[in-house]
């Protein structure tokens, strides 16, 4: 059975899904529709599907602060020696990382929101761009894109650290049979292609209690 999917996360993570799948032997297709099999994406609109997908697999690198468990983090990157941070990045709205993390850190730490200046950019990667270039002060990064590819900083640094929070998950269609989801589920642990972490039923639940005036389907 040909398997669809569609990863819709930054190239470095993109790709180690793919090459996944690939070094597991799961027969596959890219797809951008709406509706495949699997899909890899960002917690934040993956909690929104929960009704027709459950979560299935995260990446677990090998940095330490991972601690084997499927969790990543959000890097604020600045250029070095500025303290400057009125200005802040983002990718999307829809970002967990980009926008809804950042919003929880700068109610924590500072600055006021209401003083920031907001650029939006369309993805991590012209984020760090924007950042590097002098559009921004500060962005949130998803610390696997950095942490895949810390080339990527370049003389940029991370200045904090927010998290953990719920790794990005591989979700699975809920109209897959159970014999499908047992061999996903025996390739995603495999130790071919990297190691996976399956994930639980509430793998999103921390993502859905910090979004406001929503709750998880019954």
């Amino acid at each position: 059975m040909k398997l669809t999917f569609s990863a819709r996360l930054s190239p470095p993570q993109n790709e180690l899904f793919r090459g996944k799948l690939e070094a597991t032997g799961v027969d596959h297709n890219w797809v951008e529709d709406d509706e495949p099999d699997l899909v890899y994406l960002c917690g934040l609109p993956a909690s929104y599907l929960l009704d027709r997908y459950t979560p299935l697999a995260a990446p677990l690198l090998s940095a330490e602060r991972y601690q084997g468990r499927p969790w990543y983090f959000v890097d604020v990157i600045g250029r070095r020696g500025e303290t400057a941070a009125h200005r802040w990045a983002f990718n999307e709205k829809a970002s967990f990382s980009g926008w809804l993390a950042v919003q929880h850190g700068l109610l924590r730490d500072g600055p006021f929101l209401e003083d920031i200046s907001w650029v939006e950019t369309g993805s991590h990667l012209d984020s760090i761009e924007a950042v590097g270039g002098g559009r921004a002060d500060r962005a949130g990064i998803d610390s696997i894109i950095l942490d895949l590819a810390p080339h990527l900083l370049g003389r940029l640094e991370v200045v904090a650290t927010w998290g953990p929070w719920p790794a990005p998950p591989v979700m699975a269609s809920r109209r897959l049979g159970p014999d499908v989801m047992s061999r996903l589920r025996a390739s995603l642990s495999s130790n071919e292609g990297g190691q996976w972490l399956l994930l639980e039923e509430d793998h999103l639940a921390p993502i859905i209690a910090l979004s406001p005036g929503k709750s998880r389907p019954s």
